[in-house]
């Protein structure tokens, strides 16, 4: 495991542990979690480490080379890794933009969300949740016994925060795409994809820094 690759601070937790040892290491999912409904939230992972092994590295020649596909050599071999780390570069990058974008529209605008609003967006992560967990192949009677308004206020408190981000970015983007004359596509808003967009909304937001929206209760 390398630092930086895992959740933050585990790695350095369990370092110069040797085999047999266990511990009990806190950590924190990131916000940027792809289980939405994970995002922030703390855990405790019980960990035993069962063995330590070296890891032996190949000699790097044209003969190793060869046992990659479509390398004949170290030359292509080295031109095809550096392409393969300018790209994970790329993808690195852009999700730190977004990430930075995301956080420019939470810190610098109020939204007012209504509660009904995030009642309902609740409802909805919560019939997706039980969708994919049908999709995975958990049977009716398991997801039936899953669906009750104990397990669903326990559902809704723990995700607010990230419902309320989620629902706060969306309005803003469609507000900043409705002055500017943009089409938006409701599910892609949804999903937080469109970069141009909030590109839009942070160089408008630099110009209007006391921007407000207002959304009315319709409830």
């Amino acid at each position: 495991m390398e630092k930086g690759k895992f959740f933050e601070g585990f790695v350095e937790s369990i370092d110069g542990m040797q085999a047999g040892d266990q511990a009990s290491v806190p950590v924190t999912f990131p916000t940027n979690h792809k289980v939405a409904e994970l995002r922030g939230m703390e855990a405790i992972f019980d960990v035993t480490i069962k063995g330590l092994k070296d890891m032996m590295y190949p000699a790097l020649d044209d003969d190793f080379a060869k046992k990659i596909p479509n390398c004949d050599s170290v030359v292509a071999l080295k031109k095809r890794i550096r392409e393969s780390i300018t790209e994970e570069s790329l993808i690195s990058t852009g999700k730190n933009v977004d990430k930075a974008l995301e956080n420019a529209i939470v810190d610098l605008v109020d939204v007012e969300i209504p509660e009904t609003l995030v009642d309902e967006q609740t409802k909805t992560k919560f019939a997706s949740m039980m969708s994919d967990f049908k999709a995975k192949g958990m049977d009716d009677e398991q997801i039936k016994s899953m669906i009750t308004k104990e397990n669903y206020d326990r559902y809704k408190s723990t995700s607010r925060d990230n419902t309320v981000r989620s629902l706060r970015i969306s309005f803003v983007i469609g507000e900043i795409a409705k002055q500017e004359g943009i089409k938006v596509d409701p599910t892609e808003i949804e999903s937080q994809v469109l970069l141009p967009l909030l590109l839009v909304l942070v160089l408008a937001l630099l110009h209007f820094p006391s921007l407000r929206i207002l959304v009315i209760d319709r409830g």
